[in-house]
């Protein structure tokens, strides 16, 4: 065919679509969650009472997850936001100095850090990465900076990690990891969320494992740090406090129930198996693209596990006549669920550069506590290495239930629309 017929038969065009195969469904849910929630209804019904929160569910999923992960303690919350902002508050960290974040979250990570009244400081990537790295760190480092928050983007564990550890040990402050997007990953056979001081996961029910609609679980490493975060994720109650007089901290209600619990504690045994389906499922899509030249895939080292909550494909502008939107919009054309580039950086957003946190104040960045740049609001200019990432990247959602014909078939749509284009 001559290139004219090639660009003519893409999808975008009118032709047939490569994709002829319907994505089966995730399937994640079963007849095991039915039988969990039939379970806390039937105690709740057996009693004459409605399904609660801190109960033996709770107790069971904290338990099972800090098992999972080797030790530690783990508390269950009502959501990976709130999963941030209790690990966070689990390290005692001071008013109005400086959290260093990654470049890449969701405004759920990200807006923890300024309602503890601190102050949200984004540090580059490593090149060709999403996540935040050791260099990026140092050049944001300052007498004011109080913890750093590791953020692990896509399924792909912040390769940097344990460096920013031992960088954060000798300047003596924590770091937590936000393993929103990495459940089951591992980095030098170390699973991720166990490298720092506290970790926070995001159950929603988009997520690898989830406890239904909504839900989060916080890892700390030490008994004092779980003691914080539980009493951060139940309004101040004294946990770990003998003889208190009530309330020992003021906090919100982020407490899990019963119900979500049960959800959780099923989901958390299929976490491994489904970040290792997800895994076969990209190296057979990078096998099978390894001769595209308008494509390739980020850098990952033999010692990481990665699992997958997407696939950052790297686009080469080089090898065709269009650019990376026009490329990408011809993919989804012939079925492949994608986007042109991953839309969440929230210091791009109004509530950010308008610092509107607490009412009209500018809290916390206008608190005369804090004693950096009261009017400094990061753009891409300060993190050049992210930029290039974001410009490169086209988004390809999957997930773990995919067959051989959907994964054929996204790598044939994905040398179709290279055929058409190519140089």
């Amino acid at each position: 065919m001559s290139n004219n017929e090639l660009i003519k038969a893409l999808a975008v065009n009118g032709g047939e679509k490569a994709i002829k195969t319907p994505f089966p469904p995730r399937g994640h849910f079963g007849q095991e969650e039915k039988d969990a929630c039939n379970r806390v209804l039937d105690d709740a019904i057996a009693r004459g009472v409605a399904p609660g929160y801190n109960g033996p569910e709770r107790e069971a999923l904290s338990k099972e997850f800090a098992d999972m992960l080797g030790g530690g303690y783990a508390e269950c919350v009502n959501s990976g936001t709130a999963s941030v902002y209790v690990a966070l508050r689990s390290q005692n960290i001071q008013p109005f100095t400086e959290i260093i974040c990654g470049p890449v979250t969701d405004a759920g990570g990200f807006m923890p850090i300024t309602m503890m009244n601190c102050i949200p400081v984004v540090a580059d990537s490593i090149p060709g990465s999403f996540n935040i790295s050791l260099e990026g760190v140092k050049k944001a480092y300052t007498d004011r900076t109080s913890a750093i928050l590791v953020i692990h983007i896509a399924g792909e564990p912040c390769e940097d990690i344990e460096k920013i550890c031992e960088f954060a040990k000798e300047k003596g402050i924590p770091v937590i990891e936000d393993c929103a997007q990495c459940h089951g990953a591992k980095l030098n056979g170390k699973i991720i969320g166990t490298f720092g001081d506290a970790s926070g996961f995001s159950m929603m029910n988009g997520k690898h494992t989830c406890s239904g609609g909504q839900g989060g679980i916080v890892w700390t490493r030490t008994k004092e740090a779980y003691h914080r975060a539980r009493q951060a994720a139940d309004r101040g109650k004294p946990y770990g406090v003998e003889n208190a007089k009530g309330n020992v901290c003021a906090s919100l209600n982020y407490n899990m129930d019963e119900m979500h619990a049960a959800i959780g504690r099923v989901q958390i045994k299929k976490q491994f198996p489904i970040g290792n389906a997800r895994r076969e499922i990209v190296n057979k899509i990078k096998s099978g693209l390894k001769d595209n030249p308008a494509v390739s895939f980020s850098y990952i080292s033999e010692n990481c596990e990665p699992s997958y909550w997407f696939l950052r494909v790297l686009f080469n502008k080089d090898a065709v006549t269009v650019d990376k939107e026009t490329f990408q919009q011809a993919i989804l054309a012939e079925g492949v669920a994608s986007i042109s580039t991953y839309p969440s950086t929230p210091y791009i957003y109004e509530w950010y550069k308008n610092s509107a946190v607490f009412g009209d104040s500018k809290y916390p960045w206008a608190a005369p506590e804090y004693k950096g740049d009261k009017e400094k609001r990061y753009s891409f200019d300060d993190i050049p290495n992210l930029k290039k990432a974001l410009d490169d990247t086209i988004v390809v959602y999957l997930h773990e239930s995919w067959k051989d014909e959907n994964i054929n078939e996204v790598i044939a749509a994905f040398n179709k629309v290279y055929n058409a284009y190519k140089k």
